[in-house]
């Protein structure tokens, strides 16, 4: 089986995905599918190509991965997977106002998430992923209180996700917005003017260009 693994890694590096996902299909027992393969199946799937069906044959089996042992490092990392991949496919369906993804897939999440809590807030990573449930279920205290925990590391994705959630918020205070307004300003990254490409606009007004993205 050692082998095989040293195998599965080289046409990994090589972007094999085809014939690794061959490989575990065909040519390993499921008594020896662990996590770390079911997880690898799924990677490779997407990474096979951007399709629906890819979608959701690498979710099935980021769900067997996280099912076959739940709290390794292996599963935690599928569980993280199955939740990316699951929210993929909910927005390309919400998009094209298609109901073949069930709301349900949401419980299911929150079912496994429930069993890993500890390991979410300790991982900025699984975080992120969790967070865009709570967004989808309009959960905006979860969302904030996901946000905050790693709100510390001055990152301006994350504090102006924190501005745009918490103005959802009828309590949140004036003070508190000036402050964590305050605190973007200060990690926006000001490039001098002499790298700038010119910009033809009205000489007598001032533009000032800010480029963020939500989390």
């Amino acid at each position: 089986m050692h082998g095989k693994v040293t195998q599965l890694q080289k046409l990994f590096s090589n972007k094999k995905y085809s014939e690794i996902i061959s490989i575990i299909d065909n040519e390993i027992d499921n008594k020896d599918l662990n996590s770390g393969l079911l997880n690898l199946s799924g990677v490779c799937k997407l990474l096979s190509g951007n399709s629906k069906v890819n979608l959701r044959n690498s979710i099935q089996d980021f769900r067997k991965a996280y099912l076959k042992e739940k709290t390794s490092i292996n599963a935690l990392e599928a569980l993280k997977n199955f939740i990316n991949a699951s929210m993929d496919l909910f927005d390309i369906e919400f998009k094209s106002d298609n109901n073949l993804v069930n709301e349900k897939i949401l419980d299911e999440i929150l079912v496994y998430f429930e069993e890993n809590k500890f390991f979410f807030k300790n991982n900025e990573d699984y975080c992120k992923a969790i967070i865009r449930v709570f967004k989808r279920r309009l959960d905006i205290d979860s969302v904030i209180y996901y946000l905050n925990l790693f709100s510390n590391k001055n990152n301006p994705d994350t504090t102006s996700s924190l501005i745009y959630f918490n103005c959802f918020k009828k309590d949140w205070k004036q003070e508190d917005f000036f402050k964590i307004s305050k605190k973007l300003e200060e990690q926006f990254i000001t490039y001098p003017g002499t790298k700038l490409f010119d910009i033809k606009i009205n000489k007598k007004k001032k533009l000032t260009l800010h480029f963020f993205r939500l989390i």
